[in-house]
């Protein structure tokens, strides 16, 4: 199989590199990378998957932070466990890069957070509709949910009680940027919001689509994003309907076709290892790891 070739663009504006990937049995997938001023793109592997339609574009927010985002079409949403591992509220680290490697999956992100201290999960926690743990939950976050059919996002708050069968999943992180269209109103004395962080941002179009949004910071120049910066940026994604900010600082990855496609915000520069992660697969295909 053919691997993409690294592209480069010399022009002073920014462009759309498009990359072609062969792929075995399936004609072509796009695969696009968008360069910044200096017109470079990253150059991935190629790998054979199934038919997940996606797109990455590398870009700059108007700060100056490096971003990268992830388009993907017709797609399912699924969770999966450092270890594949269910032991109830409990924490078990692995990569995202790893976990998706095992597993020959083609785009995973980073999930929950969880208190490392404890060595527990926050929150509630359901899995394929089951609830997993019940554990302490901050006064100021809100949960994210799947819904049964792995095609749509939403927020509860965190004083929600959940029951099985409600939802797929349901994941700790922060809270919902924008839902139903409109962005929400920033929480209030809250630093994780008012700062500047680097973030991980999962996002839904109007016609079911899903994005992810990796923000840079704390390294290379990159100031990170506050709450305002990133309404500021989701703004300029048509038809964006519902975004939510998941774990971000140093656990922030998305690994492509096995490849963490950001560098690391961790303090030792390396891929922090995390509790879980959502990964995506084509709408009628079954869940690849619904075996688990």
């Amino acid at each position: 199989m053919n691997k993409p070739q690294n592209l480069r663009n010399r022009s002073l504006f920014q462009k759309t590199l498009l990359i072609l990937i062969p792929v075995v049995g399936m004609g072509l997938m796009l695969w696009g990378a968008q360069g910044d001023s200096n017109g470079t793109s990253k150059q991935l592997n190629s790998v054979a998957h199934a038919k997940l339609n996606y797109q990455v574009y590398e870009q700059r927010a108007d700060n100056g932070t490096q971003m990268w985002n992830v388009k993907i079409k017709q797609a399912k949403l699924g969770v999966g466990f450092a270890r594949d591992s269910l032991a109830p509220g409990k924490v078990v680290l692995e990569t995202p890069s790893h976990f998706a490697q095992r597993h020959n999956l083609p785009l995973v992100i980073n999930a929950s957070r969880y208190n490392l201290r404890k060595n527990e999960m926050w929150g509630t926690h359901l899995h394929r509709g089951r609830i997993i743990a019940r554990q302490h939950f901050d006064s100021y976050s809100s949960y994210l949910t799947i819904s049964n059919d792995g095609k749509n996002l939403g927020s509860h708050p965190n004083q929600t009680i959940f029951r099985n069968g409600q939802f797929q999943e349901v994941l700790t992180g922060f809270f919902p940027l924008i839902q139903h269209g409109r962005a929400v109103a920033q929480p209030q004395n809250l630093t994780v919001a008012s700062r500047q962080h680097p973030r991980q941002i999962i996002y839904q179009l109007k016609n079911g689509d899903f994005g992810i949004l990796s923000i840079a910071g704390r390294f290379d120049g990159n100031q990170g994003l506050d709450y305002q910066e990133m309404l500021h940026e989701l703004a300029k994604i048509k038809h964006i309907q519902f975004a939510y900010n998941l774990d971000g600082g140093g656990s922030t990855s998305t690994v492509v076709q096995g490849q963490m496609i950001n560098p690391s915000f961790d303090q030792s520069r390396k891929e922090r290892p995390v509790r879980d992660y959502i990964y995506f697969y084509p709408d009628g295909q079954p869940d690849p790891l619904k075996d688990k």
